[in-house]
């Protein structure tokens, strides 16, 4: 396995977390909104 590679794999891993992350906090936020719009109507 060459530097490149682990480089690369290191990289696609720091994507994948970053992603999730950032799909946790927008389901968290529509979910909120989801409520307050539930308790408003």
């Amino acid at each position: 396995m060459t530097f490149a590679s682990t480089l690369k794999i290191c990289d696609a891993r720091r994507l994948q977390s970053v992603a999730q992350t950032t799909l946790r906090l927008v389901s968290k936020r529509f979910i909120g909104s989801k409520r307050f719009i539930g308790q408003r109507f």
